[in-house]
C-alpha cells in the first residue's frame, strides 16, 4: 500500500478530523456496561483491549468512546482510529510503523504520535502483539485500545505478550436487561437485600409484563447479538447468525488460534451443545459417540468454551475436587445461536421440553455474567436446583419453572435446609409470589422480569 493511499484510509476512517464528532449512525446513545467499565480505566497506561465473539459490537463501544472522548474536549487529531481489515495489503512487518508515520507527517499538528490510538480488526496484522508490545514500551504518551473479531487468537495472544501492560475487557452477547435496552424498553432497577422489599417494590410498581414477556419470547429466539434486535425475517436471522458468527468462528478463528485439523468435530461438538443445551453431558461418552479420544474432546470442548460458542456448568459441590468428579451440564452460548443453528424459529413454543431447556440455560447464562461463581445441584438421588449462584456473601439457590402451573419448591428446600440457607428463588412463566416457610424465604419471579432487571442481590 502507497503512502498516499495509507493516508485516504485514514481520511475516510477518521471523519471526526473534519467534522468534529463520530457519525451518529456508529455511535448509538445506547450503551453497553462494558462501556462504562472501560471509561474508569482510561486515565491508566495499560493497553485496553476489548475482545469477545464476532458481532458483539466491539467496534460500536470504540466509536462511543471516541466521540467520549471529543466531548471531554481531546483535539479531534489527536485521537486515530485505524482498522486492519483483511483487505487492507501493506508489509505487515513494519504495518503500523508506516501508518504511525504518515499520521505524524501529515496528520499530527505536533508531529508527535496520537495521544488516542485504536486499532481495530487487529488480527490482520501480522505479530500485531510483538508491533502492539514494542510501541507501548517506547511511547508512554500514547493510550493503546485493540479489538479484533478473533476473540480466541486476541485472548491467547495478550496472555502470552502483553501480559502486565494490559486490561481486558470481555464484551458478550446482549444480556436480556440490555436487550430491552436497546428497545428502549424502560427496565427496573430495583435492588434490596431482603427478598421481601423486592417482593413489595415490585407489587407497587410492577411493569407491563406482557411486553417484557413477548420480548422474552423473541430474545429467545433471536438471542443477543445486536444486529438482530430489529431483524423479523427468520431466515436473514438464521444467515446471519451462521455464517457471520458460528461458521466464522468454527472454521477460522478457533483453527487459526489452536492450530486444530479436525474442524468438522468441532462443528460437531457445538451442534451437540445447541441440541443439548443445559443438560448432563460425559466427555467420555462423547468421545465414543465421537469416535474420538477423551482429551482431544475435552480439548475441543474448552476451545469452543473460550470461543464462548459454549459454557460448561458443574455440579454444586464444597471442593474443586468433588465438583471435577461429577457430571456437568452443557450450554448453548446464546440462545438465538441454539434456535438458528438448529431452525427452531417457528417451532420453539410447541417444543415444551427445549424450550424449558433453552430457558434454563438463557437464565444460567445470565447468572454467569453476574455472579462470583455458577453451578447446578444434583444428588444421587436425582434431586436437582437447577442455579446455585454465589458471591462473596451469600449462596442463592434458583430454580426455572417456565410452566401455567407452579412449580414444586421440594428439591429448592431440600437444598436450603442442607445448606443452611434462608433464600432461594424459584424464576417462573409469568407467577410473582413470596413464599414464607418458618426462617425460609422463596421469592417467585417471572424469569422475563428477573433476566430484566438490574442485579436484585
Amino acid at each position: 500500500m502507497t503512502e498516499e493511499t495509507l493516508y485516504r484510509f485514514m481520511l475516510d476512517a477518521n471523519e471526526w478530523w473534519r467534522t468534529g464528532s463520530v457519525e451518529r449512525e456508529l455511535c448509538p446513545e445506547t450503551k453497553r456496561k462494558v462501556f462504562g467499565n472501560i471509561l474508569e480505566f482510561l486515565g491508566k497506561p495499560q493497553v485496553i483491549s476489548i475482545e469477545g465473539p464476532r458481532r458483539v459490537g466491539k467496534s460500536t463501544v470504540v466509536f462511543q468512546l471516541i466521540e467520549y472522548l471529543l466531548k471531554s474536549g481531546i483535539p479531534s487529531k489527536d485521537i486515530l482510529y485505524f482498522s486492519w481489515d483483511e483487505s487492507i495489503s501493506t508489509d505487515n512487518q513494519s504495518g503500523l510503523d508506516r501508518l504511525l508515520e504518515v499520521y505524524r507527517d501529515r496528520i499530527s499538528e505536533t508531529g508527535k504520535n496520537p495521544r488516542y490510538l485504536f486499532i481495530d480488526e487487529i488480527q490482520y496484522l501480522d505479530l500485531w502483539q510483538v508491533h502492539i508490545k514494542r510501541f507501548y514500551d517506547m511511547n508512554k504518551g500514547t493510550k493503546i485500545f485493540i479489538t479484533g473479531s478473533g476473540g480466541v487468537e486476541i485472548s491467547q495472544k495478550t496472555k502470552e505478550s502483553l501480559a502486565g501492560r494490559v486490561y481486558k475487557f470481555e464484551l458478550l452477547p446482549l444480556s436480556f436487561k440490555e436487550y430491552l435496552e436497546f428497545k428502549k424498553i424502560p427496565t427496573l432497577n430495583i435492588r434490596a437485600a431482603d427478598p421481601i422489599a423486592i417482593y413489595e417494590k415490585l407489587r407497587k410498581s410492577l411493569p407491563d409484563y406482557k411486553l417484557i414477556e413477548k420480548l422474552f419470547e423473541e430474545y429467545l429466539r433471536k438471542g443477543g447479538f445486536p444486529e438482530v434486535t430489529n431483524e423479523s425475517n427468520k431466515n436473514v436471522i438464521y444467515k446471519y447468525l451462521t455464517e457471520s458468527v458460528v461458521d466464522r468462528e468454527i472454521y477460522k478463528d478457533i483453527p487459526q488460534a489452536f492450530h486444530l485439523r479436525e474442524v468438522q468435530l468441532l462443528k460437531h461438538l457445538f451442534n451437540f451443545a445447541c441440541e443439548n443445551t443445559s443438560q448432563l453431558f460425559e466427555i467420555s461418552n462423547l468421545a465414543n459417540n465421537l469416535k474420538a479420544s477423551r482429551e482431544v474432546i475435552g480439548n475441543y470442548v474448552t476451545f469452543l468454551e473460550q470461543a464462548r460458542l459454549i459454557a460448561v456448568v458443574e455440579n454444586y459441590a464444597k471442593s474443586d475436587l468433588k465438583r471435577a468428579r461429577k457430571s456437568k451440564k452443557i450450554l448453548a452460548g446464546d440462545p438465538g445461536l441454539a434456535v438458528s443453528v438448529l431452525k427452531h424459529y417457528d417451532d420453539l413454543f410447541t417444543d415444551k421440553e427445549y424450550l424449558g431447556h433453552l430457558v434454563e440455560t438463557t437464565a444460567l447464562l445470565h447468572a454467569l455474567r453476574s455472579f462470583d461463581s455458577v453451578n447446578f445441584y444434583r444428588d444421587s438421588q436425582k434431586r436437582e436446583v437447577d442455579i446455585i449462584a454465589k458471591t462473596r456473601k451469600i449462596i442463592l439457590p434458583m430454580e426455572v419453572g417456565y410452566t401455567e402451573s407452579v412449580h414444586s419448591s421440594a428439591n429448592l428446600e431440600y437444598f436450603m435446609n442442607k445448606n443452611g440457607l434462608s433464600l432461594g428463588i424459584i424464576l417462573s412463566k409469568k407467577q410473582t409470589e413470596l413464599r414464607v416457610k418458618a426462617k425460609r424465604k422463596i421469592l417467585v419471579l417471572p424469569v422475563a422480569l428477573y433476566l430484566g432487571m438490574s442485579d436484585i442481590f
